[in-house]
């Protein structure tokens, strides 16, 4: 997992978080395969800022949760954790800080 993270690029520019848990949730169908009744998985959001759009954000983190209820983190990197990021990790507990990316390795 390491390794993955690790070679994933930085673009830069605006946070479309929404547009990443639409993504996952689209493979998290049973078109893909998907079985909630069997499946064990863990979803970690690594992200630098609050989500550019928040109501779109708020939408698709109601919708994950249908699909996946537990096991949401977030890593955040930076100074400060978006309030709103909690929604999608659903506890504080699940909600960790990295002051770069370059502290993540």
């Amino acid at each position: 997992l390491r390794t993955v993270v690790r070679a994933l690029p930085y673009e830069g520019g605006v946070t479309n978080v929404h547009l990443a848990i639409q993504q996952v949730r689209g493979m998290l169908s049973a078109q893909h395969g998907f079985r909630s009744s069997s499946a064990q998985l863990a979803l970690l959001l690594v992200t630098d800022g609050s989500p550019s759009q928040p109501a779109q954000f708020d939408a698709e983190v109601a919708a994950l949760a249908s699909v996946v209820s537990s096991n949401r983190y977030v890593i955040t990197v930076g100074a400060s954790i978006p309030s709103q990021l909690l929604s999608f990790a659903g506890s504080s507990a699940n909600v960790f800080q990295a002051a770069n990316f370059s502290s993540l390795s």
